[in-house]
């Protein structure tokens, strides 16, 4: 691991963190809470534990910093479009564990959580990638 890799990681993290955020806590916040609403009091942590948010971030960013590095991706693009397709699998099989196991996870909160994640992984993605191929101009 080098200071690139890890500049990068943290570049995705915090890309991430901030994507998240606006996705899940401001665009589509009331519809995702909505579902939460179907839960009895006291399952769902008010306020959620942010730390715990960073560190899923963080184990995102790591691993997809790691695939571009060995696969030589190194332009946000590239980065974005690699990103769609983990975005994709990690969101997909995630959720139809909760599809699976819980009654409120409807095909319409499917889709939605699925595109909402694969969008901040492409973000991921497009960061870690640009900071990977990032070289400094020599005079």
């Amino acid at each position: 691991m080098n200071t690139k890799f890890l500049l990068a990681a943290l570049a995705a993290l915090v890309g991430g963190f901030l994507l998240g955020g606006l996705i899940y806590g401001l665009i589509f916040a009331d519809y995702f809470k909505s579902l939460m609403s179907q839960f009895p009091p006291g399952v769902m942590k008010e306020p959620m534990d942010i730390w715990a948010i960073i560190c899923a971030n963080a184990v995102q960013a790591v691993f997809i910093t790691w695939i571009f590095s060995i696969t030589q991706t190194k332009t946000f693009m590239t980065g974005f479009m690699k990103g769609i397709y983990f975005g994709l699998a990690f969101a997909m099989s995630f959720d139809f564990f909760m599809v699976a196991q819980m009654k409120f996870f409807t095909p319409q909160a499917f889709i939605l959580d699925v595109l909402c994640s694969t969008v901040i992984m492409a973000g991921m993605g497009g960061i870690a990638a640009f900071i990977l191929g990032f070289e400094k101009k020599t005079a």
